[in-house]
């Protein structure tokens, strides 16, 4: 590689063309970044363009040149500064228009554009594929109202504070502060030979820089190992596509799919274990691999927004999973989803795996079994399924070994009398064990649950009513079944019930439409010893809703 300390004129003169490679992150300097750019530049211009500050490095590939003469890069590091000097300068000429149009004539055709190229090879500085659009309108024509990118933001940062800073009570002399943008600025410009590898060199120079999530090392990974001829295809048909559809779950179906592979991996290595599995691949199987983790990021779709699922049954137990918090279980379900799309599991096969899940998981939680194993032991189960059964039945077998702790109906049942389950768990836990159970009771009226609280028939303050019902010991009692099952329902009343006594909640509870409701209304007191009768109703409901192992 060649070094050498630079400014800007000379990177931008002549026929050159920077080209920010598709396995970049997108744009993304903030108000910080060139805020404080504005600020050195401003020093640079009240002390002389000879007091020059360093503004860091710019690494870059030299490409073949193109017919028309124009010389290309490829920019390896240095690409948030590059593009914010060019919007800056955008920001000058078009300052400059109404007053010295021959400067803004100057900076457009010197700095920002090749004159007499064609295509994309006319701009001095092309950005990654997500800030292309934006970027060559701001370039061409300045931003529009509607434009609301990284790149209209900093355009627009610089040509507020070009228009309004006075220095000594005049304003900006646009010419000097031309000089001091493409002079004052000390850049270390480093080209790379055909022989440098280019990608070891962006992931050692970003390995001390602002960190890059899992997902955008894989991306540069893929793009830096396929050819540049292939780049932009495989980029608009399937990255791009990929990206599109996860959105924020891309870093996490990263990891699962890898897992789903049978290994485990923490979220901060997905990366390198990605890279370990990939290096043997040549760039034919690298296109291949990348297809297959676009066909499968369309199945975690499903398992992270249940609602693009076409089957209901699947997608009622996506979502229910989904509410419990079971995301470690998408390793597992990955895999049930490609024997799904190959057709050796059917749909209603799928469902019902879905409730063999979520019964396992309900089941550990009311037996307090510790989740800290759930990430490995589904790692595993796929790879053990029992051969010579049906996709349920294996599933249901392998669930049931006792090393994976599906607990029996007995310790379900003991686990319902006596967790306090309005402060274990997570509330949406809690709200899906209260309205799975008030659909079991099958009601022909049709109630809107979501629109419904968690109340505790017996308050959490006790009114002097309640102590009085109490009797003695009224703190010891009260918080021993205060929190249990038995003294949990759902209803629209909460506000209105608050710590009424249980005459008045009666009342109440007796006109409700929830069934559980109705039942509670019918006692005639609310003491103990009917929390704890309720609590046993309700269980032999619950192992009727999540039935248990083998």
């Amino acid at each position: 590689m060649k070094a050498s300390g630079t400014q800007l004129f000379n990177l931008l003169q002549g026929q050159q063309h920077f080209m920010i490679p598709l396995f970049q992150r997108p744009y993304s300097w903030d108000k910080k970044n060139y805020e404080s750019l504005w600020n050195d530049l401003m020093e640079i211009y009240e002390d002389g363009v000879e007091e020059r500050h360093f503004l860091g490095s710019i690494v870059t590939k030299s490409m073949d040149a193109t017919p028309e003469g124009v010389t290309p890069f490829l920019v390896i590091d240095g690409q948030q500064r590059l593009t914010t000097l060019t919007l800056l300068l955008a920001a000058l000429r078009d300052a400059a228009k109404s007053t010295e149009p021959q400067l803004a004539d100057k900076v457009h055709r010197l700095y920002l554009t090749n004159e007499f190229a064609s295509n994309d090879h006319k701009y001095k500085v092309l950005p990654t594929q997500a800030d292309r659009q934006a970027y060559r309108i701001l370039v061409e024509e300045g931003p529009s109202k509607d434009d609301r990118s990284r790149a209209s933001g900093t355009y627009r940062y610089f040509h507020e504070r070009i228009r309004k800073t006075r220095i000594d009570d005049a304003s900006l002399d646009l010419k000097k502060l031309e000089q001091v943008i493409v002079g004052g600025l000390e850049l270390v410009s480093i080209t790379l030979e055909d022989a440098d590898n280019e990608y070891r060199i962006f992931e050692s120079l970003n390995a001390t820089g602002t960190p890059l999530t899992q997902s955008d090392l894989l991306r540069n990974y893929f793009f830096m190992r396929l050819p540049a001829t292939e780049h932009e295809e495989i980029y608009d048909s399937v990255w791009l596509p990929m990206q599109e559809l996860l959105g924020g779950a891309l870093e996490s179906f990263f990891r699962y799919e890898y897992m789903s592979g049978g290994q485990f991996v923490r979220e901060g290595d997905v990366y390198q274990a990605w890279k370990k599995r990939l290096d043997p691949l040549g760039p034919e199987e690298l296109i291949e691999r990348l297809k297959y983790l676009y066909r499968n990021a369309r199945f975690y779709r499903r398992l992270v927004a249940p609602e693009d699922e076409p089957d209901v049954n699947i997608a009622r137990g996506l979502s229910r999973l989904n509410r419990w918090g079971g995301q470690t279980v998408h390793t597992f379900l990955l895999n049930m989803y490609r024997r799904y799309d190959e057709g050796l599991v059917s749909a209603d096969e799928y469902a019902e795996i879905l409730k063999l899940i979520e019964s396992f998981l309900v089941r550990r939680f009311f037996a307090r079994i510790p989740t800290n194993q759930l990430n490995r032991l589904f790692i595993r189960l796929a790879w053990q399924l029992p051969e010579g059964h049906g996709p349920v039945e294996a599933t249901r077998l392998a669930l049931s070994d006792l090393g994976r702790r599906w607990p029996r109906d007995e310790d379900f049942h003991e686990g319902i009398l006596r967790l306090p389950l309005f402060i274990e768990g997570r509330y949406e836990q809690r709200r899906l064990i209260l309205e799975t159970l008030e659909e079991s009771y099958g009601s022909k009226e049709s109630v809107v649950l979501s629109n419904l609280s968690i109340e505790h028939v017996m308050p959490q303050t006790l009114s002097e009513e309640w102590k009085d019902a109490l009797g003695e010991s009224e703190v010891a009692k009260h918080s021993r079944v205060l929190h249990l099952l038995g003294n949990l329902t759902l209803t629209g009343y909460n506000s209105e019930l608050s710590n009424s006594t249980f005459s008045v909640k009666r009342e109440k509870l007796a006109q409700s439409n929830i069934e559980m409701n109705k039942e509670i209304s019918c006692e005639t007191e609310w003491m103990p010893a009917q929390i704890e009768q309720r609590s046993k109703k309700l269980a032999e409901r619950a192992l009727e809703m999540w039935p248990g192992p083998t």
